[in-house]
């Protein structure tokens, strides 16, 4: 049965793959990374001014000289003569008199803040330059010499214009190649890369409780898959401090792309105990979230599927890992679905010697 990695989590098998693995299979490469790979940028068309058509008119340049001051100056400038006036009256015994202190109070008022505009606010053009353009018509010969230099230039751009989009293309047409020639193997190297785990796996502490059921199928899979089949192998993540880290069942490491996957074991209940284990809703769910963020994938399968059909187990883990690494979307199984189990289901199990029937 060809089943397509959709990260269920309630029937076993259960395969779980990474976000960062899966959206690498199901999408297709961008244009814009396979080029910064391959270090090259799409080309651009060069562009030139095309040239404009002559006008019958041309414009004749004249200045004018104007005052460079603002509003607020020929406001300030007016109550200097207000203020100067007033001097005139009050210091005056004629009316000739008030007129000549009147006029040596503006100028030298006005200029003492010509002199303290200049030093203080930078004015130093007191008077601008202007300038203005009057429209003036070409006679008949002159605008005939520009049209034919025109027509001229036009031709000129016509042909640069032409041969640059010719360049152009051919240097889009280089590109494209480039692109589509390279689009697999640079997917293929991309595709590696996110296969790699952020917490690479080391030798961790021997479990105390591995079972029977575990050592019988650590036995198969290290004949079929050995080198790439570990055990008490966990992620690197402060073994030097001892801090607790998730131990899996096993743990296959991929020696050519660095694929880690994480291969559990679930029982419904502990044999000693008689409590419920790996039940919906128990921190199993932590645990595949814990492996996922840090990119490992998760394939789980019930006691009674790895008791009762080990070598199907064993294709199963097969097609899984050969999918991932060959980029598919989906993997063979000829495994009976077998339903996780509730908590109350659980204790139901225990009742009913459930693992002892199928284990004997």
């Amino acid at each position: 049965m060809v089943v397509k990695f959709d990260n269920q989590y309630h029937i076993y098998p259960i395969v779980l793959i990474p976000d960062k693995i899966r959206n690498q299979i199901q999408s297709d490469i961008d244009e814009d990374v396979i080029a910064l790979e391959l270090g090259i940028k799409r080309p651009q068309k060069l562009k030139i001014q095309k040239p404009q058509p002559p006008s019958k008119y041309y414009y004749k340049e004249s200045s004018e000289i104007k005052l460079n001051y603002t509003v607020k100056d020929i406001t300030f400038l007016f109550f200097i003569f207000i203020g100067s006036i007033c001097i005139g009256n009050s210091f005056s015994n004629s009316f000739d008199e008030g007129i000549k202190i009147t006029i040596f109070a503006f100028i030298g008022w006005s200029l003492f803040y010509i002199i303290f505009s200049i030093i203080f606010e930078k004015k130093f053009n007191v008077f601008e330059t202007r300038k203005q353009y009057i429209e003036k018509e070409l006679d008949s010969k002159e605008f005939q010499e520009l049209e034919i230099k025109y027509q001229q230039n036009l031709l000129i751009f016509n042909d640069k214009n032409k041969k640059l989009e010719l360049e152009y293309i051919d240097k889009l047409n280089e590109y494209n190649m480039l692109i589509d020639s390279n689009r697999k193997t640079i997917k293929e190297r991309i595709y590696q890369r996110a296969l790699i785990p952020n917490l690479p796996a080391s030798r961790g502490p021997v479990s105390t409780k591995r079972g029977f059921t575990e050592l019988q199928f650590l036995k198969i899979l290290d004949e079929e898959l050995k080198g790439i089949i570990f055990a008490d192998m966990v992620p690197s993540i402060n073994l030097q401090k001892k801090a607790n880290v998730y131990n899996p069942d096993f743990t296959l490491i991929c020696n050519k792309t660095n694929l880690h996957i994480d291969i559990e074991i679930d029982e419904p209940y502990s044999m000693f105990e008689k409590t419920p284990i790996h039940y919906i809703g128990c921190p199993d769910d932590q645990r595949n979230y814990f492996f996922l963020e840090n990119n490992w994938c998760v394939i789980r399968f019930s006691e009674k599927q790895i008791i009762t059909n080990p070598s199907e187990c064993l294709k199963t883990i097969k097609s899984v890992y050969n999918s991932i690494i060959e980029m598919n979307e989906h993997y063979t199984t000829n495994l009976k679905f077998d339903s996780r189990w509730t908590y109350e289901e659980s204790l139901i199990m225990q009742k009913n010697r459930y693992r002892e029937i199928y284990l004997s």
